[in-house]
């Protein structure tokens, strides 16, 4: 008897467990019922799962924003160490994403036909790892269009390739910058079929160009690797370019040796959508 009631008597100090709250979380999936035990002490109330918080915060959860879902594919993917391709580098945020993806040892070819672009992304990267430059991998820049890739890329050598077509965010190209319009129009001059146009005072991919990109884009990737593609919709020729790049996928991208998900913001009008493609078979006989 003196065991037993000494077991008692540490049985009163109540450990504080989910469980035995008196308050429900406000999360559907961690919600448990307060019936049943209840503990002897007063317990703190339970606070919210940490995706509530998130949400309550302001944040978009894990498919409100598209960089976070594509970034989310890449992550199970490239590994340190890596090569990874931007082709359409424009301000820079994909480019130091993957960055972050190949580690110090690995590589980023940033490519983009608009030399302010270039100079955006270079200064993106150098703010990145400011504090620690050591950390930071091999980057290439290419002020060239996107339609062919650098010949020092090797075929199934890279591991995921980002593109976001439509314009550089956050610029527009306005005639009156004659430093710009001289250049544009060289351009045109030099390569007829690049992705210049006029269309708004703004510099665009187009649909044609992203076709030849993507074919060469197919050999370039390495068994395993992703190419992710977000189709910006809301400019002249956006939605075009979208269903060109859905055609050549559906013809030209056998399931033998790819896997092609296309997602789409149903509820956003105008949203981008996301296409991601999977390399699963070599090219190579």
């Amino acid at each position: 008897w003196p065991a037993v009631h000494k077991t008692r008597v540490l049985s009163r100090v109540a450990i504080p467990s989910p469980i035995t709250s008196r308050n429900k979380r406000s999360c559907l999936f961690c919600s448990q019922s307060s019936r049943g035990i209840q503990s002897r002490t007063k317990l703190p109330p339970n606070p919210p799962c940490s995706g509530v918080n998130r949400l309550q915060n302001g944040r978009q959860g894990i498919l409100g924003k598209q960089t976070r879902v594509w970034l989310n594919f890449l992550k199970q993917v490239v590994q340190n160490g890596d090569t990874c391709i931007d082709a359409t580098c424009g301000n820079g945020n994909d480019t130091a994403s993957l960055s972050r993806l190949v580690g110090p040892k690995g590589s980023v070819h940033a490519m983009d036909i608009q030399e302010q672009a270039i100079e955006s992304t270079r200064l993106r990267l150098k703010n990145e790892y400011a504090q620690d430059p050591e950390q930071m991998p091999t980057i290439h820049y290419y002020a060239q269009c996107h339609s062919t890739f650098p010949d020092s890329v090797q075929d199934e050598s890279v591991s995921a390739i980002v593109y976001n077509l439509g314009w550089l965010p956050d610029v527009d190209l306005i005639k009156a910058d004659t430093e710009q319009y001289h250049y544009r129009q060289k351009m045109r001059e030099q390569s007829p079929s690049s992705s210049v146009t006029e269309g708004k005072d703004r510099i665009i991919t187009l649909p044609h160009t992203t076709l030849m990109s993507l074919q060469s884009a197919c050999k370039k990737l390495c068994v395993g690797g992703l190419i992710s593609i977000s189709c910006y919709v809301k400019h002249e020729g956006g939605m075009d370019e979208r269903l060109a790049v859905l055609g050549f996928c559906r013809s030209e991208l056998s399931p033998r040796f790819f896997t092609v998900v296309s997602m789409d913001w149903e509820n956003r009008q105008g949203a981008p959508s996301l296409i991601i493609i999977e390399k699963i078979r070599s090219l190579q006989k």
